[in-house]
């Protein structure tokens, strides 16, 4: 057997892997932030918390667990071995846990797209989506395939996840670079923990859990904004058209904020795709490229913990709700945490909510004085 002798990515480009740890930390740090203000502005609004809202609030979660835990894991396991070899079990449990929250993030955001897509163009029947039970179901629709397929993986049906062995620095003549069978480094050139593939079924399972969501996403959001255009041509105007329903079906002015509120979205699904997709198209279109290009795989991963960063900042710069909410959780933060209620002067509301009462006032309390209703 003919072996290729390579060296280890550590040693060609140790100044660019510590630098690539630090930013990647650094912006898992203020994603962990700013997503945490997000969903607490979210739980303290009696105006955000109902409807979609609770899905955004999820799906918000699931990027605070990856800023928190999985992606800094997936950090160490790549400029640790270094130093010493993750165990098998470590390697397994960490990806599975990366990927399983990852790809459920993926039908998480995917579910509320179909839910906007309902509210705009069946708003008598959205009705029966925002029910606690409605959405309790909507939330575990979205977790049924990620868990099956990192079930399928725990067994290691497709692939087994695990780390380099140490003292092995050469691809055997039988190793395919394009998919790493066959080959004793797990993770392409860091040798960090990662998926080994064993069959095409690994592939697949990869699709139905990144293109089938994301194209789903895309699809309702361009059926939704392609719709909107065509009315407002129909129309002869060229500003966004008056949507004009009859009671039954709700106000004019709700669907306006829907439509708000898809705006949105679809900016930060725009984003999310643009920091996700380069890294596999990447590895599938031009493998051997991202399989001897070290550098190359350290920025398309900066890429995707890009995306938890930036999602949060979206939201806030698109809606004023967001922003007065998120205000008044800052504000309270900075007063040392005394009663949420100080922070709304002149109201009789609790953090709950429950005795939601309010006045006209000036100050910080407008996220609750006036509240909006974004993703109604």
């Amino acid at each position: 057997m003919n072996n290729t002798t390579i060296t280890p990515a550590w040693v060609l480009y140790p100044q660019w892997l510590v630098l690539w740890c630090v930013l990647t930390f650094l912006l898992c740090a203020i994603g962990l932030i700013l997503n945490i203000l997000l969903v607490s502005a979210i739980i303290v609004s009696p105006a955000l918390r109902h409807g979609s809202g609770v899905l955004i609030a999820h799906s918000i979660l699931l990027e605070v667990f990856l800023c928190a835990i999985a992606f800094p894991l997936v950090t160490a396991s790549t400029y640790t071995p270094q130093f010493y070899v993750w165990s098998k079990p470590f390697c397994q449990y960490t990806m599975l846990l990366f990927y399983g929250v990852l790809w459920a993030e993926n039908w998480a955001d995917a579910t509320i797209a179909i839910n906007r897509f309902i509210a705009i163009f069946f708003p008598h029947g959205y009705k029966k989506t925002r029910t606690p039970t409605a959405l309790a179901i909507t939330i575990l629709i979205g977790w049924i395939v990620p868990l099956c397929t990192v079930l399928v993986l725990f067994f290691e049906i497709g692939a087994v996840f695990q780390a380099c062995i140490k003292s092995v620095t050469f691809f055997p003549a039988n190793c395919d670079r394009a998919t790493f069978l066959n080959c004793p480094i797990a993770y392409g050139p860091w040798q960090a923990c990662g998926a080994r593939p064993t069959s095409s079924t690994y592939a697949v399972i990869t699709i139905i859990n990144t293109s089938v969501p994301i194209a789903i996403i895309g699809v309702i959001y361009i059926t939704i904004f392609s719709t909107m255009f065509l009315r407002s041509l129909c129309s002869g105007r060229k500003t966004a058209p008056q949507i004009t329903v009859n009671r039954s079906q709700g106000t004019a002015g709700a669907l306006r904020k829907r439509l708000k509120s898809a705006r949105m979205l679809s900016i930060s699904y725009i984003w999310y795709s643009i920091c996700y997709l380069p890294a596999p198209i990447v590895a599938s279109a031009a493998p051997v490229a991202y399989g001897s290009q070290p550098l190359i795989s350290l920025f398309l991963r900066l890429l995707l913990v890009c995306s938890g960063t930036t999602s949060p900042m979206i939201y806030l710069a698109m809606n004023d709700g967001y922003r007065r909410s998120t205000k008044s959780v800052v504000m309270w933060i900075l007063s040392g945490c005394r009663d949420f209620s100080s922070s709304r002067p002149e109201t009789g509301g609790t953090v709950s909510g429950t005795n939601y009462r309010t006045k006209k006032a000036t100050s910080v309390q407008g996220a609750f004085s006036q509240p909006t209703h974004p993703q109604n």
